[in-house]
């Protein structure tokens, strides 16, 4: 190439290293110049693709980390309540949990009412 060096992405300058001349006649700047402007104008648009690639990663990133949070913690409040059940005496067969039914409404119901595995919507631990 004509020019070789490093971009400074920190300060947004360019340090040439190395550069090659080029003689240049006096009617050739203007196609040179629109050339260089074509040029400036197509790096303006491949950073302004990179800085929205960029945004949109990083909400990405930011939505998965909450989405992760939030599960670690509905996974934590899940296995208090399991312990809770099973120290209150519950046997591990009766605690389950689906959308269609409470976890709270199945723990809450003593045996005695012959709550039983297969009643529940699925039951944990067997197949």
């Amino acid at each position: 190439g004509l020019v070789s060096g490093k971009l400074d992405q920190k300060n947004r300058i360019f340090k040439v290293y190395d550069y090659m001349s080029r003689d240049v006649r006096p009617e050739e700047l203007p196609t040179l110049a629109s050339k260089l402007l074509e040029w400036q104008e197509s790096n303006a648009i491949a950073t302004n693709a990179l800085h929205h690639s960029s945004n949109f990663m990083k909400d990405q990133r930011e939505l998965w980390d909450s989405e992760q949070k939030d599960a670690q913690l509905q996974l934590e409040i899940q296995k208090k309540k399991w312990k809770e059940s099973l120290e209150a005496g519950y046997d591990p067969q009766d605690i389950a949990y689906s959308n269609r039914q409470s976890y709270k409404s199945i723990i809450s119901r003593p045996k005695s009412l012959g709550i039983t595995s297969s009643l529940l919507p699925f039951s944990y631990g067997k197949p």
